[in-house]
């Protein structure tokens, strides 16, 4: 009995302080936005394929923008973010609607289509918001940099857009 005790007792330890790791390592995120410690962070939805206008960061640093040029690009991308907070509030509350009409027994296809066309619409401003935010950006650069951004955008990997991958061979089929 004594030996049974002196294996089971540093194993079952071991487990108990494993296992108050975990539970305590655990980061939830409470309901005023607020994470343990007191950090805040942010979230800001974009649907699929958009950035948000403008250029990303880590390109922006590379173009050695003048303190005026940031200025001006923070301007810039601070309006974009006002002007698309209505459009997204307005795609929430479509996909809301939507779930709505899916969630029922019966499907209700033109409703759904009114539904997805506005949903259409809104997603098409938000884009237009995002293409105008990209150009005016491009406008503060000085030729200079407009030369190296286009040699930034020849470097940069190409990305693939879904579907067929020429570089990834088809699965043998049996």
């Amino acid at each position: 009995m004594k030996q049974y005790i002196k294996i089971f007792l540093p194993v079952s330890l071991v487990i108990l302080l494993g296992s108050l790791t975990f539970i305590f390592a655990q980061t939830t995120k409470r309901a005023d936005g607020q994470f343990p410690g007191g950090d805040k962070r942010s979230f800001r939805p974009l649907p699929p394929g958009m950035m948000g206008g403008g250029l990303p960061p880590q390109v922006l640093e590379k173009l050695n923008l003048s303190d005026q040029q940031k200025e001006q690009i923070k301007t810039l991308e601070e309006n974009s973010r006002t002007a698309s907070k209505t459009y997204f509030d307005k795609l929430k509350s479509l996909d809301d609607q939507l779930r709505t009409v899916t969630d029922g027994e019966t499907f209700d296809e033109e409703q759904s289509r009114a539904i997805l066309a506005n949903k259409a619409q809104v997603m098409a401003e938000l884009e237009l918001i995002r293409l105008k935010t990209g150009i005016a950006v491009k406008n503060i650069l000085t030729a200079e940099q407009k030369t190296q951004l286009e040699q930034l955008k020849q470097q940069r990997p190409e990305m693939p857009r879904g579907g067929f991958r020429p570089d990834i061979p088809p699965p043998v089929e049996n």
